[in-house]
């Protein structure tokens, strides 16, 4: 069940947007602008409707969230009982790419860690062909790239990942939509930027 409309925070890349809620979950997302089909639209229904899930798997006994000052880049801290926890999301400005960049910091204690994700194309309609990072279907996909130590692998058409984050780490994760038609781009990869697919 989706959280309630007032739980939602909002990134954007000046195309398109997402919707974070207080569980760290990115319950909406059309790519590569707001008009195009939602590849997570759990917003709608559930987590079966696509989302992208970065939280502590224990009890979370409180959170806070804010933008960075005159930014569209959320802060949530999730405190448990063995620590605490900084999720930083947004989006850099649109290339044609949507792409949205997750920053897990542990800042207190150790926090186990959970990440789902589950890519569903056309408002959660298209269930595309998974592997540990990649979503493909038809001329869409979605590419995942990820720094942490945590290792990802496919399970029931997602991708999942488990981790213990101790005091001063910073993953990051990052997730780009594009056409899986179009050619390679010797300038993406030349750039060092996260297309490289």
């Amino acid at each position: 069940m989706p959280s309630k409309i007032e739980d939602y925070a909002i990134i954007g890349d000046t195309k398109t947007v997402a919707l974070i809620d207080l569980t760290g979950s990115i319950d909406w997302w059309c790519a590569p602008r707001i008009d195009s089909g939602a590849a997570f639209a759990a917003l709608l229904g559930d987590a079966g409707n696509g989302r992208w899930l970065i939280a502590p798997k224990g009890e979370v006994t409180k959170v806070t969230r804010h933008y960075e000052p005159e930014t569209l880049i959320l802060e949530t801290i999730f405190e448990t009982l063995t620590g605490a926890v900084s999720v930083c999301d947004f989006m850099p400005p649109n290339d044609g790419h949507s792409m949205i960049h997750r920053i897990v910091e542990g800042l207190d204690g150790a926090v186990e860690m959970q990440m789902e994700l589950i890519v569903r194309y056309e408002y959660g309609a298209i269930t595309p062909w998974v592997t540990a990072g990649r979503q493909i279907c038809g001329s869409s996909r979605a590419v995942m790239r990820d720094s942490s130590p945590k290792r990802m692998r496919p399970a029931h058409a997602s991708t999942m990942a488990s981790m213990r984050l101790p005091p001063v780490s910073c993953p990051a994760s990052s997730l780009r939509r594009r056409v899986s038609t179009l050619p390679r781009s010797d300038s993406m990869f030349k750039s060092g930027r996260n297309a490289r697919i």
